[in-house]
């Protein structure tokens, strides 16, 4: 009786078990919204710059192949989460693909970079530089998808600063290789870090909220460190980040803020 009612009642785009209801306390503002199954488990999540929009859109197609009805009859119901801006329902978005893995969405879904570049200093008191596995507890100069892509970017950083390749294990040479002056070569791969530190950027986008707040998000050195709302202005990157919660990072992230970021200067702030 139900679904007679809602086909002659003009509802006949609404999911077969979506009630209105869940439609109507849409808002007409940026956020990220969730489809959930029969069991409350989240199948779809969607960025919007109009949530009400945007959801409907997802309904009204004329679309009637058994793969789109199929993931239409799924959806019991919508929850949704309220965003400053379109960067921050992009951002949030990206995250919660990789945290939740919802079985409709099939792009993003990669794992986060699995190499890092890393310095140490071996028992000998040589500066290293070596592309290794991200460690949990340590932090990397700079992340990669692929270990050739670090190795690619390490060997180019050795040819630069005169760096003897063997030193960054990415040449297989004996003991009689090393450096008998390691204060030299130690001198050699402090410019080239503090090269790379130049080259990789450290700025954060702020934007304000309908209430007032201000969210902001932070590239730190290249990557993006997270995002959160502002108490006060603070006065340094180490202040900066005691004010956000750390987020992870990926590829689509970090290219889209520098996208925004770019087009819109005058929310960037150097750091």
């Amino acid at each position: 009786i139900n679904e007679m009612l809602k086909r002659t009642s003009g509802e006949q785009w609404l999911p077969t078990h979506l009630d209105r209801k869940a439609i109507n306390k849409l808002p007409q503002k940026p956020g990220v919204y969730y489809f959930h199954d029969q069991k409350k488990k989240v199948i779809y999540v969607g960025k919007a710059i109009n949530l009400k929009k945007r959801v409907t859109s997802h309904f009204e197609g004329t679309d009637g192949g058994n793969r789109r009805q199929v993931f239409l009859r799924k959806i019991h119901d919508i929850t949704y989460r309220e965003c400053v801006d379109e960067l921050h329902a992009l951002v949030l978005e990206s995250t919660e693909i990789r945290r939740l893995w919802p079985a409709y969405n099939y792009s993003q879904k990669r794992a986060a970079p699995a190499f890092g570049l890393y310095t140490f200093e071996d028992s000998r008191g040589f500066l290293r530089l070596v592309i290794d596995r991200r460690r949990k507890h340590m932090e990397a100069l700079y992340c990669f998808n692929l270990l050739q892509e670090g190795r690619s970017m390490l060997k180019k950083l050795t040819l630069e600063f005169g760096i003897d390749p063997a030193m960054c294990f990415l040449e297989a040479r004996g003991e009689d290789a090393a450096f008998t002056d390691h204060r030299y070569h130690n001198e050699k791969v402090r410019k080239a870090i503090d090269e790379l530190d130049v080259r990789l950027r450290t700025f954060s986008i702020t934007s304000s909220a309908s209430d007032g707040r201000k969210l902001c998000l932070l590239i730190e050195r290249g990557g993006f460190y997270g995002m959160g709302y502002l108490t006060h202005e603070p006065h340094s990157v180490g202040e900066l980040k005691e004010e956000l919660d750390p987020f992870p990072d990926n590829d689509f992230i970090r290219s889209s803020i520098f996208n925004f970021a770019e087009r819109n200067p005058h929310m960037v702030r150097e750091w």
